[in-house]
C-alpha cells in the first residue's frame, strides 16, 4: 500500500502537514523529502471549504510539479 501524507489548507490559508502546522517554505522542503522516499507517498490535499482556489492550487501544483501523486478531498465546515 502506498503511504499517504495529508496536507490540510485552512480557510485562512494556513497549512498543516500530517496535522502539524507548516509554513509554505517548510511545505516545499517536506514535499522534496517525500519525493525522495521509497515508496513515494501520495499527497492527500484536504482544503477547508472556505479555502481559496489560489491557496489550494498552489499546493496541488507544487506537489504535481515534483511528480508526487495527489488526491484532493474537499471538506465542508461542520454545521450545528
Amino acid at each position: 500500500e502506498v503511504p499517504k501524507v495529508e496536507v490540510a489548507i485552512a480557510a485562512d490559508g494556513a497549512l498543516t502537514w500530517n496535522g502539524k502546522r507548516v509554513t509554505p517554505d517548510q511545505l516545499a522542503t517536506n514535499l522534496k523529502q517525500a519525493r525522495a522516499q521509497d515508496p513515494m507517498p501520495g499527497i492527500l490535499v484536504k482544503p477547508n471549504a472556505k479555502a481559496t482556489y489560489v491557496a489550494v492550487s498552489a499546493v496541488v501544483d507544487q506537489a504535481r510539479e515534483m511528480g508526487l501523486p495527489t488526491d484532493i478531498w474537499m471538506t465542508a465546515p461542520i454545521r450545528k
